[in-house]
């Protein structure tokens, strides 16, 4: 019954744990079921308004990575820069995004434990802002990771691991990030600032300067907007496009945004990733409409994938201007020789406000068709939506990842507790079936278990008196032999009645102690046993008996050491009737591990296999040991058992 009580108590333990568990880093248990459906909604409802995350596709710069490590993980560091002392009050890691075959998007080689430190010029220490170990569970994730802080005065950024995570490419120890943002409120100041690692990778693809360089893994998809399809100017002029914007009034004008000409979102894409972007521009600024005091902002060349991305961003120092006007030097071209040139978006900031939003841009060339499009430059929208702010939309990325990871365990909670009493009445109905057919098959197991005891029982019984009376009444019958020749010699044939009486005596005394060993497990003396035994029947022949490893042999439980005697005996028997030896051997071995019986004698040895006494290997199975019966060169037979110690009560 005892097993049915464990069952019973596992199935009650498994219905009310479901109360205690889930205790995840949000506690979900703590809270009502009233206030989980109340956060689910305020949770649909937030996420509703919130950026999709939307992964770039084709090629274009990664990002930063450090030299990979196999054995060590060493502490890894990067320090930004910037250009001079001021406000610093968030910075945004993001994570270099690996396409993992089977787990689909993962980040690779983001650290586990690392802290975020600022400082000035001079300060060498500086302050740790924040802080991360394995317990924030920060992976896994592909949105990046908003860290922020009161606001700080800083010279310089620097991120400093002091456990890496493994590359999915080849499980090395690795730092990466493909970008790392520093704000001054809307501002991103770690734009193409001066980057110091540790150590970095030997490879363009993988240089320092790519974390700085603007470009993210994202594209951007607000949850708000209108769908915006561009500007893209198709001709065969050799004349360069220029597009010009007046901003009506003059602005400090301190960063540029440039949107790529967003692709068809297929697979895979029907167009290079830099399909519309000008091999070179020039981006310049002036207060006069004939820009003949103007000042260059900006200026773009394309020298390698590392200088695609879906927003190009420039920033300057502050240039008061009311005209800006960004001129195509050397356009995309198709093979087909068509010059091609497009935008999404143009933006141009001054204090964090994009002043263009809605200027009209005029163009140096006719545009036909295209012309129609020049709105689209300045809609403040793309292709997906409207165009957020950048510290805005990576917020809200990075929000997105909270809500998303917080939300199945507010569904799990919800759903098991909706469950809990079905759960619990279903189980408590398997829980009566299981009794009643546990009851019935105890009663069976234990009827089948007192049968098989039984019958071992009996087998055991049936062995002992066939093997230690057997060679008893053999010896009786050897006895009468020679009591039937000696009735001439009533003096020898005295003596032989004698010893027939004494093996009569022993006959019965090995009945009472067979009955003995069964009830009580009383035996001792097997050493003694086997060279008496060797003596009554075998006491006629050569004979040698050694004995290694006595103390273990001691050590043997009292059924073992008779089944082991028995085995024996039923040796000497097999000898005596068979063999037509005039010599035989006895040597018993003993370890900690094992105990090994070997009798070889010299007489006419096995002939035939099949010919092997069934009671050996009847014994053999009792003991649970393993025994061989071999012919013996040059002559006889050698039986060998091999005992496990694993039925000795101890050993020393």
């Amino acid at each position: 019954m005892r097993w049915i009580w464990i069952v019973l108590g596992f199935i009650l333990t498994n219905c009310t744990g479901l109360l205690v568990e889930g205790d995840e880093e949000i506690d979900v248990n703590r809270l009502s079921s009233a206030t989980l459906e109340e956060r689910l909604v305020e949770l649909d409802a937030e996420l509703h308004q919130l950026a999709t995350l939307s992964l770039r596709g084709g090629a274009g710069a990664v990002g930063y990575r450090s030299t990979p490590w196999f054995e060590t993980d060493p502490d890894k560091w990067i320090q930004i820069d910037l250009d001079h002392p001021q406000p610093v009050d968030q910075v945004i890691l993001v994570p270099v995004i690996w396409r993992d075959a089977k787990r689909g998007f993962v980040a690779d080689g983001f650290p586990i434990e690392f802290q975020v430190i600022i400082g000035k010029a001079g300060d060498k220490n500086g302050e740790v802002v924040a802080s991360f170990n394995a317990n924030d569970a920060l992976l896994p994730r592909i949105a990046p990771l908003v860290i922020s802080f009161p606001e700080s005065i800083a010279s310089w950024v620097k991120i400093e691991a002091a456990t890496l995570s493994r590359s999915v490419y080849d499980e090395a120890m690795v730092l990466q990030f493909s970008e790392i943002l520093v704000f001054n409120g809307p501002d991103n100041i770690a734009l193409h600032a001066d980057v110091t690692p540790s150590e970095y990778h030997q490879n363009d693809t993988w240089h320092p300067d790519n974390l700085v360089d603007g470009f993210v893994p994202y594209l951007m998809d607000a949850a708000s907007g209108s769908k915006s399809l561009g500007f893209v100017s198709v001709s065969e002029h050799s004349d360069p496009l220029a597009l010009t914007f007046d901003l009506e009034e003059i602005h400090s004008l301190d960063r540029v945004h440039l949107h790529q000409i967003d692709l068809s979102d297929t697979v895979p894409q029907g167009a290079v990733s830099d399909f519309g972007l000008p091999e070179q521009l020039v981006i310049q600024a002036a207060n006069r409409a004939d820009f003949s005091n103007a000042v260059q902002l900006a200026e773009y060349r394309k020298k390698s994938i590392r200088d695609i991305g879906p927003v190009l961003k420039w920033r300057f120092p502050p240039v008061a201007s009311r005209y800006v006007k960004l001129t195509v030097v050397e356009p995309f071209q198709k093979n087909s020789g068509w010059r091609v040139s497009g935008f999404a978006e143009i933006e141009v900031f001054s204090e964090g406000q994009n002043v263009s939003l809605g200027k009209t841009a005029t163009s140096s060339i006719d545009l036909g068709r295209s012309s129609q499009r020049l709105a689209a430059l300045t809609d403040g929208d793309n292709f997906q939506g409207e165009i957020l702010a950048e510290r805005k939309w990576l917020n809200q990325l990075a929000r997105r990842h909270d809500l998303e990871v917080e939300r199945p365990l507010i569904i799990a909670e919800l759903n098991r507790r909706y469950g809990l009493h079905k759960v619990y009445l279903t189980r408590m109905g398997w829980l009566a079936a299981l009794l009643g057919c546990g009851i019935v098959i105890t009663f069976l197991i234990g009827r089948m278990i007192r049968l098989r005891k039984l019958t071992e029982v009996r087998e055991r019984f049936a062995a002992d008196l066939h093997d230690d009376l057997g060679a008893n009444l053999h010896t009786i019958g050897l006895l009468s032999d020679l009591a039937v020749r000696a009735k001439e010699n009533p003096e020898k044939l005295t003596e032989l009645l004698r010893k027939v009486r004494s093996e009569t005596e022993r006959s019965a005394t090995a009945v009472r102690r067979c009955v003995n060993i069964h009830e009580a497990g009383e035996y001792q003396g097997l050493i003694e046993d086997m060279q008496r035994t060797v003596r009554r029947t075998l006491g006629a022949l050569e004979h040698e008996f050694t004995v290694h490893g006595e103390s273990y042999i001691n050590q043997l439980p009292s059924q073992v050491a008779y089944d082991l005697f028995l085995f024996y005996k039923e040796c000497l028997v097999n000898i005596s009737r068979h063999s037509e030896a005039s010599r035989f051997e006895t040597h018993i071995t003993a370890d900690h591990k094992s105990i090994r019986l070997i009798v070889n004698d010299n007489g006419i040895g096995l002939t035939n296999k099949s010919l092997i006494p069934k009671s050996l290997e009847r014994r053999a199975r009792l003991l649970k040991a393993k025994y061989t019966v071999e012919r013996n060169n040059p002559q006889g037979t050698i039986v060998q058992l091999d005992l496990p110690v694993t039925f000795q009560v101890s050993n020393q």
